[in-house]
């Protein structure tokens, strides 16, 4: 019972996820939205039970992940769908303020820390070039989030100049993996169908989020 005390958010969390993972299993139209909408606000619970330091730009980044989760269960309607981008634009912003701190931070950032910057410009021309022409009237939208979630996880590995350990592995291997979750949703909304793109989508996206709030607890 002790453990269950001191441990009930994560385990919480956990029994959701897999109930979320398992509802896209059996397409269920009615679990798969409920669970997606409770997960950010149970991570969120987590964080302050097991953090000894909270961090609210962590916080306000899983309040916006919330917003996004809710509008993008509507994504077949591009209101919803523009919604989603910004929500998640506002949550990649404020985990930027949370890995660089201040701007005095990056004046401390030796200069070749930088060249990490190098694969993310390629990846990002890339994964432009497949999208964009079949973005329409997301163009803009689309080019703005691209940005930003490749400046958040490029900001993530910048902390390695005050971080180590799970402290600074989490939010690095958590960005990387909502970029893999994001670019699995663009692709398969607008470049070409992405087989179980619903399951991978969720397995990234909500294993970068646990991982980033690690990071931080």
């Amino acid at each position: 019972m002790e453990i269950l005390r001191a441990y009930y958010s994560p385990i919480l969390f956990a029994v959701v996820f897999l109930l979320h993972i398992l509802a896209i299993e059996i397409k269920s139209k009615v679990l798969q939205p409920v669970t997606k909408i409770c997960l950010m606000p149970l991570l969120i619970l987590l964080y302050f039970n097991l953090s000894y330091s909270i961090d609210f730009r962590i916080v306000t980044g899983l309040f916006f992940a919330f917003w996004g989760d809710a509008f993008l269960i509507f994504q077949k309607r591009r209101a919803f769908f523009i919604g989603g981008i910004l929500a998640f634009t506002l949550t990649h912003v404020f985990y930027i303020l949370a890995f660089t701190g201040t701007p005095k931070f990056l004046t401390q950032v030796p200069v070749h820390y930088w060249l990490i910057a190098i694969p993310y410009i390629i990846y990002g021309i890339v994964v432009l070039k497949l999208l964009l022409p079949r973005a329409g009237k997301l163009k803009v939208p689309v080019f703005i989030y691209t940005v930003i979630i490749l400046v958040m996880d490029l900001s993530s590995w910048l902390r390695a100049i005050n971080h180590s350990g799970y402290s600074f592995w989490c939010p690095v291997i958590g960005g990387l993996l909502f970029v893999l979750s994001d670019t699995i949703l663009a692709l398969n909304k607008f470049n070409k169908q992405v087989k179980k793109a619903t399951l991978y989508i969720a397995l990234t996206y909500v294993t970068a989020q646990f991982l980033i709030v690690l990071g931080f607890t």
